[in-house]
């Protein structure tokens, strides 16, 4: 006489197999999602970055350049290096007189807390004059 005894369910080392596996695809996409999350992270901050390096080129290229309470032409800043800082940026600018009259490089680092740098570098027309308003360093930004 043979005794049937229905099996219907799963065993416990079937069981054990699917958590293992469920437990390998949720590392797998949180590892994925905390890499995306890191990688957007960095972008905003040079986005940020490179925000700021744009705006101060657009006022340099109005040639109204104020350092503490005193405004400056390019030709004033010419072959000077300026150090400042807008938190949590520090800031160099750098302009340089080319060969042709009017035209100066214009060299922009912006350095985040982690040494991670932005720099912009454009020439910029003197003789041209598309201004829109005047760039603002504060006295207490300036680094010696």
């Amino acid at each position: 006489m043979k005794i049937c005894i229905n099996q219907k369910g799963f065993t416990l080392i079937e069981i054990l197999i699917a958590v293992v596996i469920l437990e390998l695809i949720t590392i797998a996409t949180a590892t994925i999602f905390l890499h995306i999350n890191k990688t957007n992270i960095k972008a905003s901050k040079n986005y940020e970055m490179i925000k700021i390096a744009q705006i101060y080129m657009e006022e340099i290229k109005c040639n109204h350049i104020a350092v503490g309470n005193k405004y400056y032409s390019i030709e004033a800043l010419e072959d000077k290096e300026i150090k400042f800082q807008k938190v949590p940026y520090a800031i160099i600018l750098k302009i340089h007189h080319t060969h042709y009259d009017g035209l100066y490089k214009v060299n922009i680092e912006v350095k985040d807390k982690k040494n991670n740098i932005y720099i912009l570098e454009n020439y910029i027309n003197t003789l041209k004059n598309d201004c829109y308003d005047e760039i603002s360093i504060k006295k207490e930004e300036l680094v010696p």
